[in-house]
């Protein structure tokens, strides 16, 4: 799915429920990944492949699961599948800096353009645990779509 698509079913899912959902910023993302112990993947520091699927997860050809598959993938606050399965669409443009994001203690608000590249976070079915790391991102532009792409939703409280 591409990242106007997740937009998309966010905006749909707030119509449907009347709660304001929408795709989190990848500091959100962060945060709910690596808790406030700043762990390298979202359940702790250690890495066995067994932990979440990615490419060494599998005795053959890897393919996403249900985020239940590895139950040991999931965060502190219980969020699964932050490590493996498929990577996540964020709401924030892409910027080498994570410091360029923050203004005056707050996360600055970003709006929707063609030419910029939103970032993604998360590892993912065929690739590694660097990836794995809560700590891993990368970007792509919106209009484009990569079978290890997808997204999860969340609301502020």
């Amino acid at each position: 799915v591409n990242w106007y698509g997740a937009c998309g079913y966010a905006q749909w899912l707030t119509e449907k429920t009347g709660q304001p959902w929408r795709l989190p910023h990848e500091l959100e993302w962060e945060k709910a990944a690596k808790g406030v112990d700043g762990r390298f993947f979202p359940w702790g520091d250690g890495f066995d492949p067994s932990y979440c699927c990615m490419k060494h997860s599998h005795e053959h050809s890897s393919l996403p699961v249900k985020s239940s598959s590895f139950p040991i993938d999931s965060s502190v606050y219980g969020v699964r599948g932050m490590g493996g399965n498929v990577m996540d669409w964020t709401d924030t443009p892409w910027t080498e800096n994570w410091e360029d994001l923050i203004e005056n203690n707050f996360i600055k608000k970003s709006e929707a353009s063609d030419q910029i590249s939103r970032t993604f976070r998360g590892g993912c079915w065929n690739l590694g645990s660097v990836e794995a790391r809560c700590s891993s991102r990368s970007s792509r532009l919106p209009s484009r779509r990569f079978g290890v792409l997808g997204f999860r939703v969340c609301r502020s409280l």
